[in-house]
């Protein structure tokens, strides 16, 4: 599965460090904003749309920030790619991809507290 992780600058070396050992194939695209918990639904369209266009078939996933206001359904309606909400905390998105064809993702509810609940 092909996953595409949408993070801010200052996550991103956790991000990358913590998703490295990932049997999913995963993408982290850092978006154009320091603070990941900033991003909006349309900026993360646009990032999307701007820098993997040529990509956007391969896709099978993408997961934003846990800590985002709104929820995912804008996204995956105008990308038509399932977009769901990761963890609150980068260092637990390593479980969260390894749980990801077992558990069910939240448009609006972070996936950490999702897996609490389990």
């Amino acid at each position: 599965m092909k996953v595409l992780i949408i993070t801010g600058d200052l996550a991103y070396p956790l991000i990358k460090s913590v998703v490295e050992d990932s049997t999913e194939d995963v993408i982290v695209h850092i978006a154009d904003t320091q603070v990941a918990a900033f991003l909006t639904p349309r900026m993360i369209i646009n990032e999307v749309k701007t820098n993997f266009a040529d990509q956007i078939d391969d896709i099978d996933l993408i997961l934003v920030p846990g800590l985002i206001k709104k929820g995912t359904r804008e996204i995956t309606k105008e990308l038509g790619i399932p977009t769901f909400k990761g963890s609150t905390d980068g260092a637990d998105l390593a479980m969260v991809l390894n749980l990801i064809e077992n558990i069910q993702l939240s448009e609006d509810k972070p996936a950490d507290k999702l897996i609490e609940e389990e």
